[in-house]
């Protein structure tokens, strides 16, 4: 360094200290004076004092103090606080690096005992930002970094000895000067390569804007939550498209230097010391990339071969430095590669490697002497990522488990329900515990270590330096606090501490028989099949068949206990070729025993389901919630937590497709709640009914706002979609479409939408049904939501799909058949506007309850029976709703009976079918035995059919001649055999026949 630039230093190095001392707003004995809470007022404790110490601390402080205004000053401010004066004394007796600071600037002591910690860290940082921007050269700015770096520590270490600061505050503060000190690093580079012209600033002033250069924080900067004497994890990457570059200039070499730079002032050891070091290793292939990332290679390497442990990485990731804007929009591009839609147990199997290789490198020595803070047993390390196991595998679903630092998600994981509130504390005192061990360690000799020591009379030191009275009570206090982050982190990562051994694909007859199959020498055949690629496609992926390996005899040992293991066995093996995704559904049923049991009864009670889970997986995601199973499914639930699922969705299309994941899921539940006994058959019928009225409603939302903001709205205009059939009337299957009418309403002399691109009323509302329609049943990667059928519309197929009330109404009154009628009594409005829904209600019981004739009803009932009949059939005794006395009769005889008599009986007209027989009865027209009989033979007949349709797949309907299958059913009917229960059926059905021909009577 040259004189001139020497001199040029010390100027301003001595500028830094005029500042620091003379701005007015910060005089130290005036802030006392006003009562300021200045930081030794604030003092609350102090660490214990070495049992041998007889130095007078602020005598050995003063001494060194040649000015005599200075030493007077401090002494007046010091004497009177006996805790001061311990913390002091504690500081000189421990921490060589703070005793350097201590006695050769005790300014710097006066000045943060004397002023508020927090105005005073704000003046450290500020002051630092003016002189750095007034520094022209490396030299310059060096120096500016290092003395505020360790004014900071200075603050910093007596505010959290002194019980002033929590941890959260000790570690923000920590964070502030280190974003200051890389964004003023990257801020001077810049300004120099623009000035050499080597680089085009937007804006000197703001060199960072528009730079295509910028730096992201990592780790435990990026969460804000930095160590006393930490190291900092930046990834840097640059835009060659953004930056304005020399000509001839190369945006890689260039930025690589820049890089270089940054690093040298920041970590580079003076006479001042340093600031920050800096470890540029967690960016993408570090052993051949450049120091700053090309921002498309950065892009490249992620969507391809990015790691599990760097999506964990990237939860705590921000731009620090340079181009902010464009550091958010690639953290925002980076959204679907760190938080997945689904479950990531891939992830989570990731993060149990690295938690299993910390427990296998550091073991499980109880010896508190010597032990790592951070990655020792039940350290830092394991706290930290059994909260980031969490995270992962509901931070895609659930938006407020996205964020950064430790404590506050642990918060969020207690209050969504994903973390034991206990467990939340036990975590959060545990780790505030071990952060302040952590930085105890770091402050005597500005290291980065978590060692603690070993020698026992340096323990004993240490845990005095602490606040304990020495080592046994530290040692008590260590001791509990770790184990319970092991207890913790071994519930997080499943309870394994070390690797599933590999599974060998061959089970033997003997052992498969010794389990309890009964045909085990067929079932041992097939499962030995799974893993052999030559017989097998699915096995020739090698990823597939580890996973397989992996949860093999888990699986076996949940299918030995299925009603019939080899059924199971048998169905598993019929779909293992026609997996969807192997290995996320392998990696799934690792994860859970209650899953992989639950998957086992599905393959032999509801193959509908267990082929669902196999060609979509993560269907098993929500019943991660232990409340799934046992929470009652409503139309409030169901429609909150598919909404709060798309609530993540940045656009229309994604929003679409959770609504797929998401309706899927509650779909799926209702079928495992019914199969595991948490509801009957009718209950069944209405969780699915909420799930599908909970799915549509949110889907006419989302329709209704992506529309609007193409087309506009039409001033004071409502809709309403009217549900038919089993929808409407809330008996839906696991099969079930939607019949659905679309109506609306408008205030007279409008004639267009008002957005950007305006359509006629008309048109409007077709359009915008057209869009719902597609937004339910138009199939994707996603799936689909459910089939509509609108045929049931007044025009039938062929008119328009949405029409006004007053059409649909008129139609009714005056065109309707009678068999439109009869589809009437199931209509129910289900979505759109509240008003407009209950003026529909209205006008259906309106239509209902008019005059008719009941013997010309009855012939005309009679006649479409005959017609049924003929076109389906009623002679099977396996067609639950169409054989003679089943389910169609008994729909009929309701239907029948609100017809003729609602207009003098306004009871009948109730939103169910067995709700109108029971008011039929009530007031006289439908005998009491006969409501009886009809509503025992349909709550058995819809048993069965809800059954039928989980049994049944699309490629294999349920086979009736199956004995075992009948055994099963009649199990669980609570009938004595198969035999008995089709007795039953054949009773029953006679006694519907009889009635039905009793109530729909000509005469």
């Amino acid at each position: 360094m040259n004189d001139d630039a020497g001199q040029e230093t010390q100027d301003l190095t001595q500028d830094l200290a005029q500042d620091l001392a003379q701005d007015p707003a910060h005089d130290p004995v005036r802030d006392l004076h006003r009562g300021r809470r200045a930081l030794i007022k604030r003092i609350v404790t102090a660490p214990r004092l070495p049992q041998d110490e007889k130095r007078d601390a602020l005598a050995a402080i003063l001494e060194r103090v040649e000015d005599e205004e200075l030493r007077a000053r401090l002494a007046s401010l010091v004497a009177p606080e006996p805790k001061a004066a311990r913390l002091l004394g504690a500081m000189l007796a421990y921490s060589p690096f703070l005793t350097r600071i201590l006695v050769t600037r005790p300014d710097w002591l006066l000045e943060a005992l004397a002023q508020p910690p927090s105005a005073h860290l704000d003046h450290l940082i500020d002051t630092m930002r003016r002189a750095c921007a007034r520094a022209t050269s490396d030299d310059e700015v060096m120096p500016l970094l290092r003395h505020t770096r360790q004014r900071v520590a200075l603050l910093v270490a007596l505010a959290d000895l002194g019980g002033v600061w929590t941890l959260d505050e000790v570690t923000e503060a920590l964070t502030r000067l280190a974003d200051a000190a890389v964004s003023l690093a990257v801020d001077h580079v810049l300004r120099d390569a623009h000035r050499s012209g080597r680089l085009v600033l937007q804006d000197p002033a703001h060199p960072g804007e528009g730079s295509g250069y910028v730096l992201l924080a990592m780790g435990k900067h990026g969460a804000r939550e930095l160590n006393y004497s930490s190291d900092i994890d930046l990834i840097v990457l640059h835009d060659p498209a953004a930056a304005s570059l020399a000509p001839g200039a190369e945006a890689d070499a260039l930025f690589a230097r820049l890089t270089h730079r940054v690093v040298k002032l920041l970590q580079s050891r003076t006479a001042d010391d340093y600031v920050l070091r800096v470890d540029l290793r967690l960016r993408p292939d570090p052993g051949s990339m450049p120091p700053s990332v090309p921002l498309p290679a950065a892009y490249q390497y992620y969507e391809s071969v990015g790691q599990n442990w760097e999506r964990a990485a990237y939860i705590k990731a921000r731009p620090v430095a340079g181009d902010i804007e464009m550091g958010q929009r690639f953290l925002a591009d980076l959204t679907p590669f760190v938080w997945r839609r689904h479950l990531d147990f891939q992830a989570i199997a990731a993060l149990r490697g690295l938690w299993r290789d910390v427990r296998a490198v550091h073991g499980d020595d109880e010896a508190i002497s010597g032990r790592n803070v951070k990655l020792g047993p039940g350290g830092i390390r394991e706290c930290e990522l059994a909260t980031q196991a969490l995270q992962l595998v509901f931070g895609g679903r659930d938006a407020r488990l996205r964020g950064s630092r430790t404590l506050d998600m642990l918060k969020v994981l207690a209050e969504a329900g994903h973390l034991p509130k206990e467990a939340r504390k036990r975590l959060a005192a545990a780790y505030t515990f071990l952060r302040m061990v952590e930085h105890r360690l770091q402050m005597l000799n500005d290291e980065q270590t978590q060692i603690l020591p070993r020698d026992g009379e340096d323990l004993e030191g240490f845990a005095r330096w602490c606040g304990f009275a020495g080592a046994k009570a530290f040692e008590k206090e260590f001791s509990a606090r770790t184990s319970e982050v092991r207890s913790e982190a071994q519930k997080a990562f499943g309870g394994r501490a070390t690797p599933a051994g590999e599974a060998d694909a061959s089970f033997t007859a003997k052992q498969l028989g010794a389990m309890g199959f009964r045909r085990p020498a067929e079932s041992a055949r097939l499962i030995a099949s799974w893993a052999t690629p030559g017989e097998r496609v699915t096995a020739r992926n090698v990823r597939v068949r580890r996973a397989l390996m992996a949860v093999l005899s888990d699986l076996i040992a949940a299918f030995a206990v299925a009603d019939d293991p080899d059924a199971a066995i048998a169905a598993f093996d019929r779909t293992f070729d026609r997996m969807a995704a192997p290995t996320e559904l392998f990696s799934i049923l690792a994860e859970s025993e209650p899953l992989r049991r639950l998957f086992a009864a599905m393959l032999g009670s509801a193959p509908r389901l267990a082929e669902a889970i196999v060609q979509r997986p993560h269907l098993l995601d929500i019943f991660i919630d232990v409340r799934a199973l046992s929470e009652a499914q409503t139309l409030r639930s169901a429609e909150s937590r598919i909404a709060e699922r798309i609530a993540v969705a940045a656009t229309h299309e994604e929003a679409l497709d959770l609504l797929r994941d998401a309706g899927g899921e509650e779909w799926f539940l209702a079928g495992a709640r019914f199969l595991g006994g948490n509801m009957d058959a009718a209950k069944l019928g209405s969780a699915y009914t909420s799930v599908a009225q909970a799915s549509l409603r949110v889907a006419l939302d989302i329709t209704r706002k992506a529309f609007a903001a193409e087309h506009g709205s039409i001033r004071g205009a409502r809709l309403a979609v009217i549900a038919m059939g089993r929808l409407g009337s809330a008996e839906m299957t696991a099969t079930s479409d939607l019949d659905l009418i679309v109506v609306y309403d408008m205030p007279k002399g409008v004639t267009a939408s008002d957005g950007r691109r305006p359509l006629d009323p008309v048109l409007y509302f077709s359009r915008l049904t057209h869009r719902l329609i597609t937004a339910v049943s138009a199939p994707t990667s996603h799936g689909r939501l459910y089939d509509i059928d609108m045929r049931l519309r007044p025009s039938g197929g062929k008119g328009p799909v949405a029409l006004p009330l007053s059409a649909f109404v008129d139609y009714q009154q005056r065109e309707a058949e009678t068999w439109e009628h009869l589809a009437l009594t199931r209509a129910r409005p289900v979505a759109g506007d509240a008003a407009l829904c209950r003026q529909v209600t209205t006008a259906i019981k309106r239509i209902l309850s008019r005059e008719r004739d009941p013997a010309q009803l009855a012939r005309e009932v009679r006649a479409m029976r005959q017609l049924l009949a003929s076109e389906k059939g009623d002679d099977d005794v396996a067609d639950l709703k169409n054989m003679k006395g089943g389910l169609v009769d008994i729909d009929f005889c309701s239907q029948f009976l609100v017809l003729a008599h609602a207009v003098h009986h306004s009871p009948l007209l109730a939103d169910s079918i067995g709700a109108s027989l029971e008011a039929a009865s009530a007031e006289g027209i439908l005998a009491e035995a006969d409501q009886r009989k009809l509503t025992k033979a349909r709550m058995l007949f819809t048993e069965l059919l809800q059954r039928e349709r989980l049994r049944s797949t699309d490629a294999a309907p349920m086979n009736w001649n199956d004995a075992s299958i009948l055994r099963d059913l009649a199990r669980d009917l609570g009938f004595a055999s198969g035999p008995a229960l089709l007795r039953a059926v054949d009773t029953q059905r006679t006694e519907v026949a009889t009635i039905y021909k009793r109530v729909v009577r000509a005469d």
